[in-house]
C-alpha cells in the first residue's frame, strides 16, 4: 500500500489573502479559479465581487453580488449582509437613494449590528 498526499491550493483563501494585501488582480483571477473549481459558491461570488468594486467595475461588482444571493447557503449570514450592504454602496453611488435604502435595510435584518449600514 502505496500512502498519497495530493498538494492542491485553496485558491478562495489564497483570493483573500491577495484580497487583504490588496493585490486585487491576483485576488480576482484566484476567487475565479476557485469559481470553477467549487460551482454555486456564495463566499466566491462575493469575493469576485469585492474585488470588482475595488476595481470600480460596478456593473461586474452588482451582478457577482447578486449571483451571490441566488446560491446563498444560510450558513454564511455575514456574508450575505456584507453582500446586500455592498449592493446598496453601488446603488447610493449611481443615486438610486431609494433602492440603496432597501439594500441597507435587508443587510440590517440580517446582521442587525452591521457597521457599514448602520
Amino acid at each position: 500500500m502505496t500512502d498519497t498526499i495530493e498538494f492542491g491550493r485553496n485558491y478562495l483563501s489564497l483570493g483573500s489573502v491577495y484580497f487583504q494585501q490588496g493585490y486585487m488582480d491576483q485576488a480576482g483571477a484566484s476567487f475565479q479559479i476557485a469559481l470553477r473549481e467549487i460551482l454555486k459558491a456564495p463566499r466566491l461570488s462575493y469575493g469576485i465581487g469585492s474585488v470588482q468594486l475595488n476595481q470600480q467595475k460596478t456593473a461586474e461588482a452588482r451582478e457577482s453580488f447578486e449571483r451571490a444571493h441566488s446560491n446563498f447557503a444560510a450558513s454564511y449570514p455575514d456574508t450575505l449582509a456584507n453582500s446586500w450592504n455592498n449592493l446598496g454602496l453601488l446603488a447610493a453611488r449611481e443615486g438610486r437613494t431609494g433602492e440603496a435604502v432597501g439594500y441597507f435595510q435587508k443587510a440590517l435584518k440580517l446582521s442587525p449590528d452591521h457597521r457599514i449600514s448602520s
